[in-house]
């Protein structure tokens, strides 16, 4: 099902330059490739891209689940952007062994039980909803059309 969806995205990606037919080939090639790797390797590999998308996945499942109590798009914004800052930088510091961002994210709460990302996106939450209201309150000035119409 997954190489059938993934041949069927490439081909519509691709216009269909790259056939359904040769998507499925790929698909099935690079799934042996990858197989071929072991359990360990694929885990070492994904840890770090993991470890700096969650935060922001979690962030924005929760703004999304609780939508209609988001003020402005900047909210969104905001936190997303301080969120993803803070969750790269850990993951450097993390996997890139470098002393300075291990000690920047050790001075943030909740650092040492992996949620060092949480204060920086209530942070960023209220200082993206401040800036879209302080500049969407001049006149001529809309920042918050992508979410009119979907409250």
């Amino acid at each position: 099902m997954l190489t059938a969806a993934g041949s069927d995205f490439l081909s519509h990606l691709t216009n269909q330059r790259v056939s359904y037919r040769m998507g499925v080939l790929l698909f099935r090639i690079v799934g042996v490739i990858v197989s071929s790797l072991g359990v360990e390797t694929i885990i070492n590999f994904s840890q770090p891209v993991y470890s700096a998308i969650y935060p922001v996945s979690i962030v924005l499942v929760f703004l999304g689940i609780f939508r209609k109590y988001v003020p402005n798009s900047g909210a969104y914004k905001g936190a997303a952007i301080l969120t993803i800052s803070t969750s790269l930088i850990e993951t450097i510091g993390i996997f890139g062994k470098v002393e300075f961002f291990n000690y920047v994210i050790s001075l943030l709460p909740f650092s040492s039980n992996g949620f060092s990302w949480i204060v920086p996106a209530i942070s960023g939450f209220l200082l993206g909803m401040l800036i879209n209201q302080l500049f969407a309150s001049s006149p001529g000035t809309n920042i918050d059309i992508e979410l009119e119409g979907k409250q």
